[in-house]
């Protein structure tokens, strides 16, 4: 096995295999928006297979949000915008994931982004996402 921790550039006899391309947290979850979550390196591209929402801090929750990520404007070209229901409390993640069908393939320079559509109804909401894949 080699690797570039820098890069996230993780390989098996050659071969890419997945990893955590970013881990961004301190997202204001009642607030719509964006969030940067991984530029892809110049010269290269990335397969993203995934992306996992975490509560850090929450009180007053009543209604969760929706969101999408994507590249593209609209944020949800990778994954599409979903209500993020039973994202509620710090002990539930909401997953993005694909279990058949075509994959995103971010290109250099690709800045892939969270987007909130609507905002979490809450006093306060406080959002980490780890976007997962692979570099080619």
């Amino acid at each position: 096995m080699s690797h570039n921790t820098a890069s996230k550039d993780f390989k098996v006899n050659g071969l890419p295999i997945m990893t955590i391309l970013g881990s961004v947290g301190s997202i204001d979850g009642t607030a719509t928006g964006t969030t940067n979550l991984y530029t892809v390196p110049t010269g290269r591209k990335a397969v993203v297979a995934g992306a996992v929402i975490r509560v850090t801090a929450v009180t007053g929750f009543s209604v969760a949000g929706t969101a999408g990520i994507g590249v593209a404007a609209g944020e949800d070209d990778i994954f599409g915008s979903a209500a993020l229901t039973g994202l509620s409390g710090t002990t539930i993640a909401f997953v993005f994931t694909k279990t058949s069908g075509s994959l995103y393939v971010a290109q250099s320079t690709d800045v892939v982004k969270l987007g909130i559509d609507t905002g979490f109804t809450a006093t306060a909401i406080t959002l980490a996402v780890d976007l997962f894949g692979y570099l080619l």
